[in-house]
Order: C-alpha cells, then sequence, then structure tokens
C-alpha cells in the first residue's frame, strides 16, 4: 500500500503544480469531459472507460475519477471515486502465482466472460475495493468486495477450483492491535465463487495442525523474547492469527497463554480484546465454521517449526 501511495503522489506531483488548479471536476460531472478520459478498452460489445481529474488538488475519497462500462452503445454501469483502474492497480504488489487479468477473462469458471475493476480511496493506507462485473450476452454486476489496506489482493488458481480464487488478507479483525497500524496481524483467506458470489472457501483454509511438541517450543521461545522489555513480541500475534485463519483457534489461545511474559491482568486484557475483535471480522460465520471442519488430504501443508523462527525474528 505504501508504493501505491508513493507513486500517486509522485504522479500527481510531476504533472503539474497543485498551485494551479483550484477546483476539481468531481462525481459524474466527469463523464462530460472526454479530456479527461484516461483509458478505453473494448471487448466484444463492451467498452470500458476510465476518467480521472489527477491534476487538481483533491483530499482522499474525493470522487474526482470514475469509470463507465457501455454495452452495444449503452451505458450499463458507472462509479465515481478517487482512484481506479482495469484489473489491478499495481501489478508488482501482486504475488508471484497471481493471474494477470484483462477484461473478458472468466474469474468465476462458468464460462462467462468478467472484468475486475479496482478502486482505491486514498488516504493514509486505506481502502482498497474489487469490483467484478460479468461481460456476458446480459450484462450483471456480481459484487464490490472491500479489500480495506489488502493492496496485494490477487487472484491465483488452486487444484480442484474450476474458477479463480481471489487470496487476500483480513484487515477488518485486528486493525492497530496490539499497538500501531503497522503492527496488525491479518489472517490470510482465501474465496472461491460460491453461489453467485465469492465466499470465503474453508477447503482452502485449513491446514495441517502444529504438534502439542511444537507449540510448546514455540510458545517457550517467545516468552523468552527480548521484545518483552519494552513490549511484547508481535510475532507472537501472527503466528496465532496464522494457527486461527487455517483452523485451530484452540492451538492459537493456548499457545498465547503460554506464550505470554508479561501479568495475568495484562494477558486476560490483551487475550480478550484479541477475541472480540475476532468477532468483528466480516469473515467470522466462515472462520467459525473453519474451526469444526475436520481435516482432509487437500488442507494446506504448512512447516509450524520455520513459521516460528520466521516470526520469532522477523
Amino acid at each position: 500500500m505504501k508504493r501505491l501511495l508513493m507513486l500517486l503522489a509522485l504522479a500527481a506531483g510531476l504533472a503539474v503544480a497543485p498551485s494551479a488548479f483550484s477546483a476539481c471536476i468531481t462525481g459524474d460531472v466527469l463523464f462530460n469531459h472526454p479530456e479527461l478520459r484516461t483509458r478505453s478498452v473494448a471487448f466484444q460489445d463492451y467498452e470500458v472507460r476510465l476518467y480521472d481529474d489527477s491534476q487538481c488538488e483533491a483530499e482522499p475519497e474525493t470522487p474526482k475519477a470514475g469509470f463507465e462500462i457501455w454495452k452495444a452503445g449503452k451505458r450499463v454501469a458507472s462509479g465515481t471515486g478517487y482512484s481506479y483502474a482495469i484489473g489491478y492497480a499495481l501489478q508488482e504488489d501482486q504475488p508471484p502465482d497471481s493471474v494477470k487479468l484483462k477484461p473478458g477473462d472468466d474469474l468465476t469458471g462458468d464460462g462467462i466472460p468478467d472484468l475486475l475493476i479496482s478502486e482505491w480511496s486514498g488516504g493514509a493506507h486505506c481502502c482498497y475495493t474489487f469490483h467484478l462485473f460479468q461481460l456476458g450476452t446480459e450484462f450483471r454486476k456480481i459484487q464490490s468486495l472491500p479489500l480495506l489496506d489488502a493492496d496485494e489482493s490477487a487472484f491465483v488458481r488452486r487444484p480442484g477450483i474450476k474458477g479463480l480464487v481471489l487470496a487476500s488478507s483480513d484487515y477488518t479483525a485486528f486493525a492497530y492491535f496490539p499497538k500501531d497500524f503497522a503492527d496488525s496481524p491479518a489472517g490470510r483467506v482465501f474465496l472461491s465463487y460460491q453461489q453467485g458470489r465469492f465466499r470465503l472457501d474453508t477447503t482452502l483454509m485449513r491446514a495441517n495442525a502444529p504438534s502439542p511438541g511444537e507449540i510448546g517450543k514455540c510458545a517457550a521461545l517467545f516468552k523468552k523474547s527480548r521484545d518483552w522489555k519494552t513490549a511484547q513480541p508481535m510475532g507472537m500475534w501472527y503466528y496465532a492469527t496464522d494457527l486461527i485463519y487455517t483452523g485451530h483457534e484452540d492451538d492459537a489461545l493456548r499457545f498465547l497463554k503460554e506464550s505470554w511474559s508479561g501479568s495475568a491482568a495484562e494477558r486476560d486484557k490483551y487475550l480478550g480484546e484479541y477475541q472480540r475483535r475476532l468477532r468483528k471480522s466480516v469473515y467470522y460465520p466462515e472462520l467459525s465454521l473453519l474451526q469444526s471442519v475436520g481435516s482432509s488430504a487437500t488442507d494446506q501443508k504448512i512447516d509450524w517449526t520455520k513459521q516460528c523462527f520466521e516470526y520469532l525474528h522477523g
């Protein structure tokens, strides 16, 4: 997300001095100014147009940009916001296995062409949204997925899944916990196309559990961490969050209790807040179900000892 902020700020600064503009063209008025059209892409009888008054002085969340989707000469969808892109906002933010998308690629696996439009709201570190549309014989909006700070979100392929899978991170639970945003743990999530929408897929989330011995050894290492002298070892929360988001909440809570090196009162305070925040996740109903899903041969294979050392020294 920091790279996205920097590049957009540089682009705006290089274009023209901010003092040269006293007002912005915003909202639906953008579509009346063809000179503000920054991109136009055609697919079959569809055309996708992007607009951006990027040279104006604009606060975050100002609707100085917009998109239109036209089908056979008729506008079928539009929206205004701070910044839009066709596909991913920045290709270099995506993981190595991300599928590089273009208009018409089939995201859902139902054989109908689709479209991804990314939106960024501007601001210090927020927010990112994926807007998904079907470009078939009949036009349809599939859904809008608010991803908050997860600008690394990308569609990937997974064995046994007909369509693409959205790999992202959950920032709805632990933002600014246990202290500043930079240290917030964010659980890894996978969404597949189910019943007409992309939903969290517990079969892709589930992973093998660490052995009791692995948990105990990792907890002992974190309990002795030098970070306790000034604060808390942040890797402790990352390890626990990984356990929860792979179906092992009981193990996560046991690990946190065994890792704690502060007072019992502080431990109970932070663990209580951690659990309260977990229940506020937009994915909590599915995460709760994930905890009761049994293991299978398709589970992710995680080396929990390696994970422990990476977080301990990260």
